[in-house]
C-alpha cells in the first residue's frame, strides 16, 4: 500500500510540477554540478545507477542519457511515480528496473554493486538512525571507484527541527509566489509531518566512519545541497 509519505507527489502532480517548474528547490543548479560529478566515477562504461526515492526520475534522465549507462534501478514508494520513471527513461538505451517499496529495505535485498548511488530529495523523510543505517548499505553496495550522490535539505548544526520546519516554511510562504494557497497548504502539512532532516556535519561524520570523503559539497542557497562521497578508505 503506498504510504502517506508518498501522497504529495502521486494525488497532487500539478503542484509537484509547479516546484520544479520554478525551480524552487534549485534542480537546474544541482543538476548542472550532478553532470559534472561523473568525472569523480572511474568506471566511465557500463555504469549502473541505483536511484534511491527516484520519484518520476524526471530530472534524472536528462543527464543519463549523455552517459555510458548500462543498467538503471530505481527504488521508490509510489507505483505511480515509477510508472512515470518507467516513461522518462524510455529513450535511455540501458536494461532498467523499477522497484516499488521502502529504499532501505530494498537496498538491504540488493545484490548489485553500482557506479552511482543516488538520492535526491529523499533520506530526509527517514529518522537519522535510519539514514545512518541507509548511507552504510548504499557504501555495501558501492562498486570500488564509484560515488554516492545526495541531494536534500538539512538542518543547521544546532537548529531543532522544529526551528527548522519553522524557517523553512516561512520561506516557501514568501518565496513560492507562483503556488496559491491551498498548494502552499499541501506542502506545508507533508513537510511537517515527513520532513526529518539530519544535519551536514552527520553526514559527514557517518561518511568517514565507512571510509567514504565529501569530495564536493555544492549548495547554491544553503537550504538546498548536493553531496558526493567517494570511497577513499576499504577494509584489509
Amino acid at each position: 500500500m503506498e504510504q502517506a509519505s508518498t501522497l504529495l507527489f502521486s494525488k497532487h502532480w500539478d503542484v509537484y510540477q509547479e516546484i520544479i517548474a520554478n525551480n524552487y528547490m534549485l534542480h537546474r543548479e544541482i543538476a548542472d554540478y550532478f553532470e559534472r560529478s561523473f568525472a569523480h566515477i572511474e568506471e566511465k562504461k557500463g555504469i549502473r545507477v541505483l536511484d534511491l526515492g527516484c520519484g518520476d526520475a524526471g530530472q534524472i534522465a536528462g543527464t543519463l542519457k549523455f552517459k555510458q549507462v548500462d543498467h538503471y534501478t530505481g527504488y521508490d514508494l509510489s507505483q505511480p511515480a515509477l510508472d512515470l520513471a518507467r516513461a522518462n527513461l524510455q529513450d535511455l538505451p540501458a536494461i532498467k528496473e523499477f522497484v516499488c517499496g521502502q529504499m532501505e529495505v530494498l537496498i538491504k535485498q540488493e545484490q548489485e554493486h553500482f557506479q552511482l548511488v543516488y538520492s535526491s530529495y529523499a533520506i530526509h523523510h527517514l529518522q537519522d538512525s535510519e539514514k545512518k543505517q541507509l548511507l552504510t548499505d548504499a557504501c555495501r553496495r558501492l562498486a570500488k571507484g564509484g560515488i554516492i550522490i545526495i541531494i536534500d535539505v538539512f538542518r543547521k548544526q544546532g537548529q531543532s527541527r522544529d526551528e527548522y520546519l519553522d524557517s523553512y516554511i516561512s520561506w516557501m510562504g514568501e518565496s513560492w509566489t507562483a503556488i496559491d494557497l491551498p498548494g502552499k497548504e499541501l506542502v506545508w502539512e507533508h513537510v511537517r509531518q515527513f520532513d526529518f532532516p539530519t544535519t551536514i556535519e552527520n553526514i559527514i561524520e557517518w561518511s568517514a566512519e565507512l571510509g567514504l570523503t565529501v569530495i564536493k559539497h555544492f549548495s547554491p542557497d544553503g537550504r538546498h545541497h548536493m553531496l558526493t562521497l567517494k570511497r577513499t578508505r576499504y577494509a584489509e
